[in-house]
């Protein structure tokens, strides 16, 4: 089966509820439990897993080569709540700046 980001009849997405860089999300409510993001409290097996499927971990900047940009040529609305403490801009702040669609 083909990640939707890369299949060309995907146009626009629009994540409801989520965020596009998971792993900052979840090092920053860490940080705050003072848990490190290191097993037993994250196996090793699902940061390899969030580190290759998370959106931020995709080539989504302006310098990214050439036909790597999943989300080049696509619309993306990103909508994010004032005053969300599940998730907070913090997490995907840096994303979303750097996002280069073309």
């Amino acid at each position: 089966m083909r990640r939707a980001t890369l299949d060309p009849r995907v146009t626009f997405g629009i994540p409801i509820i989520g965020c596009p860089d998971y792993l900052t999300l979840m090092s920053e409510r860490a940080a705050q439990s003072k848990v490190p993001v290191a097993p037993p409290y994250f196996p090793v097996s699902f940061l390899a897993y969030v580190r290759a499927h998370d959106p931020a971990a995709a080539p989504h900047t302006a310098d990214a080569p050439r036909g790597a940009n999943p989300f080049r040529g696509k619309r993306v609305l990103v909508l994010c709540g004032k005053e969300d403490t599940l998730v907070p801009w913090s997490a995907s702040r840096r994303f979303v700046e750097e996002l280069d669609v073309g």
